[in-house]
């Protein structure tokens, strides 16, 4: 599973290579462009090409800087905040146990408490119904009237004795209650709360401190490459064929035009070129000799 630390630094090993890549390319000769002329002809398809390598060193090192700004401002201090948040997780473990322990009694001493009083209770509610039906009997056959009264007035103490107690095991199963219901509200609404706060030390704010850092260096470094090719662009739409392949011609001296082909005369030519000049002609050798009048200029075939 990728970080966001591991996602950035091959993000930064692609802009370093990329970068690496553009500069060499930088240190060629362009056709067209003198490496002192500070001037730039856009029309130069090169010279575009070259302010394009310029914009990808530049955005490249904008991306490194991004990568150096989240190992500085969020890598590292997220480091920090996870070490704090370990060493609070102990403490808040220990403080949550021992809280969870005096719920968990709490708990126990309620559940003694509901079963002493429904025991209570049982009890009581069998010496009631026992009591009702002593005092609906009649006298038996050998069962004097003195006898019957004894009966019912113990009978009577012991109903009393365990109504009494009875409504003692009610109260404290309420009493009880009450503070067990007391202290699970508590547990809910201020224990547990203070130890999820303990726990968190803070980690929302410094999470909202990092996304806000990350979105406002995403926005700088994509506004600088929007600047870039925006800049790129508009050069490019100013590049013309005409001009680059007069371009290239001028920069191949192949192309060049050469000097006009001259009349080279035969050795066995009767005629040869005056001195000033290589086009005027004039017989000489075995011929008539012909005087200055006779002199005329070579233009064409004779």
């Amino acid at each position: 599973m990728y970080t966001l630390e591991g996602f950035q630094r091959s993000y930064g090993k692609q802009d370093h290579a990329l970068q690496k890549l553009a500069s060499q390319y930088l240190k060629r000769d362009w056709p067209g462009i003198k490496p002192d002329d500070q001037r730039t002809d856009y029309r130069n398809v090169y010279a575009v090409w070259r302010s394009y390598l310029e914009g990808t060193v530049q955005v490249t090192q904008s991306r490194i800087n991004v990568c150096d700004n989240y190992k500085n401002e969020i890598s590292d201090p997220a480091k920090t905040v996870r070490l704090y948040k370990e060493q609070q997780l102990k403490k808040s473990i220990e403080q949550l146990n021992r809280i969870q322990v005096e719920l968990q009694d709490s708990v126990k001493d309620l559940a003694k408490a509901k079963k002493k009083y429904y025991d209570s209770e049982q009890v009581a509610q069998a010496v009631r119904e026992k009591a009702d039906i002593e005092a609906k009997s009649k006298l038996g056959l050998f069962q004097s009237r003195i006898s019957l009264q004894k009966a019912n007035v113990k009978l009577k103490a012991k109903r009393s004795d365990c109504n009494s107690k009875a409504t003692h095991a009610r109260n404290d199963y309420l009493l009880t209650l009450a503070a067990a219901n007391a202290h699970h509200d508590r547990y809910y609404h201020t224990d547990l709360l203070h130890c999820i706060q303990e726990l968190d030390g803070g980690i929302y704010n410094h999470v909202k401190d990092y996304l806000i850092s990350i979105c406002q260096t995403e926005l700088e470094a994509f506004q600088a490459i929007h600047n870039t090719f925006q800049f790129l662009l508009d050069k490019s739409n100013r590049v013309m064929q005409e001009f680059n392949q007069q371009l290239f011609m001028q920069e191949n001296p192949v192309f060049h035009k050469a000097q006009d082909f001259q009349f080279q005369p035969s050795d066995c030519d009767t005629y040869s070129t005056r001195p000033d000049s290589l086009t005027p002609m004039h017989r000489t050798g075995s011929g008539p000799e012909l005087d200055v009048g006779d002199q005329y200029q070579v233009t064409g075939l004779v």
